[in-house]
């Protein structure tokens, strides 16, 4: 939902958004305690953000090098 308002925030803003529980006075709060980020009733915590996408990064290399160098 977060990446959604954020990417169409221009139609949130006219309470033409995809998500109808979200209007635009909740597109001007927010809060940042330097770890997690809380916006629209949800929380993206970066560290926690950051561990998923290293992990899903370092599978995707794992099964490329698993390939023989003739089909990469």
């Amino acid at each position: 939902m977060m990446r959604n308002v954020g990417e169409h925030v221009d139609d949130y803003a006219l309470d033409r958004g995809r998500h109808k529980e979200v209007n635009r006075k909740m597109l001007q709060v927010s809060q940042w305690d330097g770890t997690t980020y809380h916006w629209l009733n949800h929380e993206l915590n970066v560290d926690v953000a950051f561990k998923a996408a290293f992990e899903l990064y370092s599978a995707v290399r794992a099964a490329k090098n698993s390939y023989p160098s003739s089909l990469a």
